[in-house]
């Protein structure tokens, strides 16, 4: 038996500050400006400790994950710059 479906997720990758040090499994707590400066939410670091990015995947559940998703929209974002996280 297959199953198939489409996993609405957003990957975003960023630049790893100096001096991070992590082990897997950590998370870090994100912001995106464009859907308030003060919201935060916690998420799993999809990178491996020795990358010099790291990664987090947002899977899209609820209100705020739908509109990140929204925001990083290629096709919204073809002559836009990414916003900031």
């Amino acid at each position: 038996m297959n199953h198939s479906y489409v996993v609405d997720v957003t990957y975003i990758e960023f630049k790893r500050p100096p001096r991070f040090e992590y082990k897997s499994g950590q998370w870090v707590r994100i912001a995106c400006l464009s859907l308030g400066p003060n919201e935060y939410h916690p998420f799993t670091l999809t990178s491996a400790p020795h990358e010099d990015t790291l990664s987090v995947h947002v899977r899209a559940l609820g209100p705020w994950t739908y509109a990140l998703r929204n925001v990083f929209d290629q096709d919204q974002m073809k002559d836009l710059k990414f916003p900031k996280v």
